[in-house]
Formats: C-alpha cells, structure tokens, sequence
C-alpha cells in the first residue's frame, strides 16, 4: 500500500515537472517572453500574414494598409481570465502610443458581439475592437491558440515579437519594446 501511494506521488511529481517544463517553453506562461518558442514562432522576423478584420460598425483593418506603422495584433476574448485581468493595464498602455505611427488592433475571438459590448464597458475601453468574419482564421494565420497572445508588427510588416499569454503592460519593458520599433 505505501509503494503504491508513493509510486502514484513520483507520477505525479514527474508529470507536473513535465508539464512545467513544456510550459516553460511556451512563450509567456511564467512572465515575460520575447521573441522565441511557442506554435508559429517562424513568424518572428517574417512578413506579417496579412488580414482583414472588422470593428463594430463594419468598418474593415486591413493589415497591408498599415504599411509604415507599427501594430500591435492582439487576440483575447471576453471569456478568458488572462485576458480580462491584463486588460486595464493594456488600455492604458496602448492609449500613450495610438496615433499615426502606431495602430492596436485588438482582435476578439467572441462568438457574440453583445458580451463584447459589455465587456468594453466593464472595463471602460474607448478604442476600436475587431472581429475575424471567419471566426477564428486570423488567429489561424498566426498560429494562435492560447488567449491572449499578442503580436508587434513594425513599420515593414515583419513579425517582432509574440507574447503569449497576459502581460503586465505597465512594466518598463514594453514601452522599451514600442520605442525601438517606432
């Protein structure tokens, strides 16, 4: 009975280990990771897959448009946790930079545009939000599928960073990161 309990307490320790370790080389998942791991990380340093997406009005962004400014692609929904907790410290950091260099294009993965609507106003966000009219085949072009993952995108259209998961926007870090590509 004790060699069992002990063989399943080694299994366990063994496959969280495990797990931490592939974590771990997944960008994000313990704090700040730039510029490596994750699904799709062939897209640092090559041409951003272009896109269009919609904001509330139907008003379309279409990412080759953006030539000659820097984006910042973000994915996140309504329903995921991360999301919603770095969502004010995203807002207040995207608002310092919205201008004529520099675009955010928060791109929500909701089915229901409704729960978007009340999002935005929980969280009192002013800016646009986009919607993929293929539900989900932008986020596809970029290898997305962990929320909230986010993409800076230079003044070239090349693919410099992929943060995955949520960040704590008012860190030094990403204003650093901002400034080198603006």
């Amino acid at each position: 009975m004790l060699n069992n309990r002990i063989l399943i307490f080694l299994l366990f320790v063994g496959g969280l280990l495990y797990w931490i370790y592939l974590a771990q080389n997944q960008q994000g998942f313990f704090g700040e990771s730039l510029n490596a791991g994750g699904n799709n990380n062939n897209l640092i340093g090559q041409k951003a897959p272009d896109f269009t997406v919609y904001d509330e009005k139907g008003t379309p962004l279409k990412l080759s448009d953006l030539k000659g400014k820097v984006v910042l692609l973000h994915f996140w929904a309504t329903w995921c946790p991360p999301c919603a907790s770095e969502f004010p410290t995203l807002n207040q950091f995207v608002s310092h930079y919205i201008g004529p260099d520099f675009v955010f294009a928060p791109v929500s993965l909701d089915e229901n545009k409704d729960d978007v609507a009340a999002f935005r106003k929980q969280v009192k966000f002013d800016l646009p939000i986009y919607f993929d009219p293929e539900e989900g085949a932008v986020a596809d072009k970029y290898g997305t599928y962990r929320l909230p993952e986010t993409y800076l995108i230079n003044k070239k259209g090349i693919v410099v960073y992929k943060m995955i998961g949520p960040q704590d926007w008012s860190k030094p870090i990403w204003q650093q990161k901002i400034k080198e590509v603006l």
